[in-house]
């Protein structure tokens, strides 16, 4: 579960930081959202924004991308435990801080994984060489129960424009991945939807809302 708990640690920090307006939902993640969340130090500059880090739990993830995670997430922790003592940070310490900060929350992709499960799946299913990341523009994931009340898996996938031949495309990349998926040991039935590319300018939410 640590995984969960901080993905939760960090999405919390992040998202606090946040007009009261979007927390409701998942936003899209945009340069002007991360510029008024990371506005607020006070709110995501703790130790708390990271708790739960575990190198251990990120197995799924290529090893240079896990080394990153963990040097930003004990560069950040130990500035962070530095501002709690002191009871108050300082631009200094906020410059030095953001950065790494940022970069934990652009690795975590929340605009793409609505959950700690979907992130861990998802990634699992794009790192396999059999994911069809050359008709793939993007994929929102989120897991959640089918109308059976069984664990399941929503995915909307956006594919490049292939016109006339859209229908034909989009299922071929729908069985793709779908067995991919279902190759996992997860106990996630996958749910798959898919779209032109053209839908992700009028995307008004993160993860699949399959």
């Amino acid at each position: 579960m640590a995984l969960a708990d901080f993905w939760t640690s960090v999405r919390t920090g992040f998202r606090l930081g946040l007009p009261k307006c979007v927390i409701s939902d998942s936003p899209r993640m945009t340069p002007e959202m991360m510029e008024e969340a990371l506005n607020q130090p006070e709110i995501w500059l703790t130790p708390s924004s990271v708790k739960g880090y575990d190198a251990a739990d990120f197995v799924f993830l290529p090893p240079e991308q896990v080394a990153e995670l963990t040097t930003n997430v004990e560069g950040f922790l130990a500035i962070a435990k530095a501002v709690r003592l002191s009871k108050s940070s300082t631009p200094d310490q906020v410059n030095a801080a953001r950065p790494l900060f940022e970069k934990i929350v652009k690795l975590l992709e929340f605009d793409r994984f609505a959950d700690a499960e979907a992130f861990r799946i998802g990634k699992r299913i794009e790192s396999d060489p059999l994911f069809p990341r050359e008709d793939v523009v993007d994929v929102r994931y989120r897991t959640g129960y089918d109308w059976q009340g069984e664990p399941a898996l929503k995915m909307m996938v956006y594919i490049r424009n292939a016109d006339e031949g859209f229908l034909s495309s989009g299922m071929e990349v729908k069985d793709k991945i779908f067995e991919l998926a279902r190759e996992l040991d997860a106990p996630y039935f996958p749910f798959i939807s898919v779209r032109s590319e053209g839908d992700l300018a009028n995307l008004p939410k993160v993860g699949a809302d399959a």
